[in-house]
């Protein structure tokens, strides 16, 4: 039998109370927390501008044209010394900031920095297309390695995407894997660096040339993982 087993609260022991919590007092922050170079950019209380230097992630949430950019993503591109990675669909945050960060623009000193922008439908402005920058996703398969066709097939499911719900699912992937062996193939047999990409892609699938080189994917089989995938997906 066990007897006297401890149940529900101690009385015995003081704890403090609950919702001890609150917000920081504005002097506090005006005081604590003032700006410095090299911290994440936060706003500012009165005429002080505060921030934070800190390593995590963070997330800003509001509604759309709230302010985010604004408010903390355009200051944040045009004070902060480190480096940035920004997705910017729109190309509004490059229109506006790549200047600052790189040589300089207009009535804007340049931090200096190296600045790449891929912006494939040119819907940057300002100084943004000076910086334009390619990638070509080609270059990280190499024909000899094992993982050419797993590339292949992660370019090709990024350029033609659907779910298994989708009622055409049968064409979806056939053109997924379409492409994925005219990418093989290209990394196997295109000597000219300048053709060895995307756009050398697009041409053959809109080209006379198309059915021949499917007859050639076939005929390549055998020759190691990269041929024989090619095969396979040449075959309708």
């Amino acid at each position: 039998m066990i007897v006297d087993l401890p149940r529900g609260w101690d009385h015995s022991q003081s704890y403090p109370p609950s919702s001890t919590a609150e917000w920081l007092p504005s002097d506090s922050v005006a005081s604590g927390m003032r700006f410095a170079s090299g911290q994440v950019f936060l706003g500012q209380v009165g005429q002080t501008p505060i921030g934070i230097r800190d390593d995590r992630h963070a997330m800003t949430i509001a509604g759309s044209r709230a302010g985010k950019g604004v408010s903390a993503l355009i200051p944040n591109l045009l004070l902060y010394p480190g480096s940035m990675f920004v997705i910017d669909p729109k190309g509004e945050l490059a229109t506006i900031t790549a200047g600052r960060r790189g040589a300089g623009a207009q009535g804007c000193k340049g931090m200096g920095q190296d600045v790449h922008v891929l912006d494939p439908f040119r819907v940057t402005r300002n100084s943004a297309p000076q910086y334009l920058a390619g990638y070509n996703p080609l270059d990280r398969i190499d024909p000899d390695d094992d993982m050419a066709v797993d590339e292949a097939d992660l370019i090709a499911e990024s350029l033609i995407y659907g779910s298994s719900k989708d009622r055409d699912l049968h064409w979806t992937l056939a053109a997924r894997n379409l492409i994925k062996g005219l990418i093989l193939y290209i990394c196997q047999t295109e000597e000219n660096p300048e053709r060895r990409n995307l756009i050398e892609v697009r041409r053959l699938l809109n080209s006379d040339e198309l059915q021949t080189v499917i007859r050639t994917m076939e005929k390549m089989g055998g020759d190691g993982p990269v041929t024989d995938a090619m095969a396979q997906e040449a075959i309708p």
